[in-house]
């Protein structure tokens, strides 16, 4: 047997346990089921597979129990993330918050997915002020990529935090980010979203030449028209056509 299950792949050899436990299970083998499901408890799509079929049958001591030992393995973040959805969905369930609020913001961390956000402060309790800030310092501390730095701004649109949201724009000089947020911004910045339309439109007209360049400066142009900045957009164009 051992060199027949040597021959697998990971995955074959996890669906030749699966098949196993199926078998034995529709022969009312159920205590040999269990013994090879706990035996292979390392094996992260057993565990998955465990987990879904306690789900099926509404186990959720079992559910719990599972999805903590998954938790507390070395899994991939993909396997981790699929666990702590569904011990998470047993904490709301439960109304266990502090569990809630760990998991929810670890998920918030990892996935960039708003809807942990909503969870999280629900369920926390306590200084919510300084959670916010714990959680912003946090984000911030991640590698750097696009979804992290709209992430970040998204947190401060969440909590209807304008001016730290201009600030952030500001510091990371982005004229995408501008974009993306700027109807957020307009109704308490107006004249400081259309300066640093000035601004950062300029410097990258200093910086970058060639089609591309030229096509993305068109867009910014088109869309502070849309904006109500056709004004500042006339006086772009008339600049760069003198210089």
């Amino acid at each position: 047997t051992l060199s027949f299950e040597a021959s697998y792949s990971n995955k074959n050899h996890t669906q030749l346990l699966i098949s196993r436990i199926t078998l034995l299970e529709q022969n009312d083998r159920l205590e040999e089921a269990q013994a090879l499901i706990k035996d292979n408890l390392h094996n992260p799509d057993l565990l998955l597979f465990a987990l879904n079929q306690s789900k099926k049958k509404n186990n959720v001591v079992r559910m719990k129990y599972l999805a903590d030992i998954g938790l507390n393995a070395n899994f991939s973040n993909a396997i981790h993330r699929q666990i702590a959805d569904i011990r998470l969905a047993i904490a709301t369930e439960e109304a266990d918050t502090p569990l809630q609020t760990t998991l929810a913001r670890q998920l918030l961390l990892q996935t960039f997915d708003v809807d942990y956000f909503h969870t999280f402060k629900t369920a926390h309790s306590g200084d919510w002020t300084k959670a916010f800030t714990n959680l912003v310092e946090d984000a911030e501390k991640l590698p750097f990529s696009v979804g992290r730095r709209d992430f970040v701004a998204t947190l401060y649109q969440e909590e209807g935090k304008h001016g730290e949201l201009m600030n952030y724009i500001r510091r990371l000089k982005s004229l995408d980010m501008l974009e993306k947020f700027d109807q957020f911004l307009l109704n308490y910045f107006r004249s400081e979203v259309f300066e640093l339309y000035r601004t950062l439109i300029e410097d990258y007209i200093t910086h970058h030449l060639g089609r591309v360049a030229s096509k993305r400066v068109k867009q910014k142009l088109h869309h502070l028209h849309k904006i109500g900045g056709a004004a500042l957009a006339e006086e772009l164009v008339k600049k760069m056509r003198t210089e």
